[in-house]
Formats: structure tokens, C-alpha cells, sequence
């Protein structure tokens, strides 16, 4: 398990007690992390982790709140684990057919605070690109999903795709094997996303969602021989 593993379930368990409830705000950074022991960057890894599950939620200059008690860091691990074929292929028709869906309504509900955080998003996918932080670049590209999905306001669409999350990873997982030229695809199409979402145009959100997952299903197919369904 890793250190931020170690530090997200820390968190996780201080969430679950009475002192939190939903919509509690977390102390501060530096609290946090004197509190856990750890050191900030690694505390801004695991809530980011966090954020991209649906426990906690990031509202920009207002702190980290508790959006969620469940435990779902076990379910979240274990469906990561199954690397089956079937599986592997469930999650990403699965995520195929629902990501686009989830876009257009949040391309109507999208409010300026959730625009900000994507925007931050947006800054760290690029860094993280240019860095080729290939860990780093899956979990910004989960949150920039779980942060649009966020936007809907429907609970139950945000942990149908917090569920279909690994699938996400399991595509990022290609990145490494990127070239220059696919890695500038896979930031463009997050910032058309994202341009769409501010225009509230729900067609092209929609558009460019289907867009960039059907040229991530063409990249994995390249580059791992995985055949990924086709749901158009």
C-alpha cells in the first residue's frame, strides 16, 4: 500500500466518525497533515483520491468538505483488482455509454465554482504532461470526470461514475505508451470539454466527450491490443 493509501484511508477513517458530518469542512492543510503525519504534498494526493471517489469535495478558496461517509475505498480497490476480460470490457462500455450523458446535463447545471475547479484541473494535467507523472496525470483526468459529474447535482449519477472510476484508470493506464502527439490530443480534448461546459452547450460537451473516449478506446487498442466496445 502506498504512502498516499495509507494517508487516504487515514482520512476516510476520521471522516466516518460523529465529529464529521456531511457537508463538515476538514481542517486546514496544515492541520491535516500534522494530524496524520505526512507531509502536504503527500495530504493533496490522497484528498485529491479522495475527491475523485466522491468522500470529500474541493470548493476553491473554501477549504475540503465531506461530501460522502461511505466506505468505499475497499469496493473502489477491489473492483480495480479484477482483471478480467469481461470485466475490463463491462466497465468500459459501461463508462462509454454514461460519461457522455453525465456531460450534456452538466454542460445545463454547471455552476462558476465547479468552471474554477476544472480549470485547476486543467493546470494540473498540464504540469503533470509536461512532468510525464503518468500517476499523476490518471488521478487528474478521474478528477476532472468526478468534478464534472459533481456538477449535475444528481447523487445518484455521481456514484455511478465514482463506481466506473477504475475503468477511467485502467484507460490511463495507456498514457505511458503515449507519444508526443497523442498526449497533446488527450490535454485538447479535456480543454474542449471543458470550453463546451463553460458555453453550456450540451451537445458539444457531449460531442467531445464520446470524441475523446472513442480516441482513447483507439489508443488502447494500439498500444495494448485491448478491444474496447464499441457503444456509438
Amino acid at each position: 500500500m502506498t504512502k498516499v493509501d495509507q494517508i487516504a484511508r487515514g482520512i476516510l477513517a476520521m471522516v466516518q466518525t460523529d465529529v464529521f458530518q456531511i457537508g463538515s469542512r476538514l481542517p486546514s492543510e496544515r492541520k491535516l497533515s500534522l494530524q496524520l503525519g505526512t507531509s502536504r504534498n503527500t495530504l493533496r494526493s490522497a484528498i485529491k483520491k479522495l475527491e475523485a471517489m466522491g468522500i470529500l469535495e474541493l470548493r476553491g478558496g473554501s477549504g475540503c468538505y465531506v461530501q460522502s461517509k461511505d466506505d468505499s475505498i475497499e469496493k473502489w480497490q477491489e473492483i480495480r483488482k479484477s482483471t478480467s476480460d469481461e470485466s475490463i470490457h463491462s466497465r468500459l462500455e459501461a463508462s462509454s455509454l454514461l460519461e457522455p450523458l453525465v456531460a450534456a446535463l452538466a454542460a445545463d447545471r454547471i455552476q462558476p465554482v465547479d468552471i474554477e475547479d476544472l480549470e485547476n484541473c486543467i493546470v494540473a494535467l498540464s504540469k503533470a504532461i509536461m512532468d510525464s507523472r503518468i500517476e499523476v496525470i490518471a488521478l487528474e483526468a478521474t478528477r476532472f470526470r468526478a468534478i464534472m459529474a459533481r456538477s449535475t447535482g444528481n447523487r445518484v449519477l455521481m456514484l455511478m461514475m465514482r463506481q466506473l472510476d477504475p475503468a477511467h484508470a485502467l484507460a490511463c493506464q495507456v498514457i505511458g505508451k503515449l507519444d508526443e502527439k497523442e498526449k497533446e490530443r488527450f490535454f485538447a480534448d479535456h480543454v474542449e470539454i471543458l470550453n463546451a461546459l463553460k458555453q453550456h452547450d450540451a451537445g458539444r460537451t457531449r460531442e467531445m466527450v464520446v470524441a475523446h473516449l472513442g480516441y482513447m478506446g483507439r489508443c488502447l487498442l494500439k498500444h495494448t491490443g485491448f478491444d474496447v466496445p464499441d457503444t456509438r
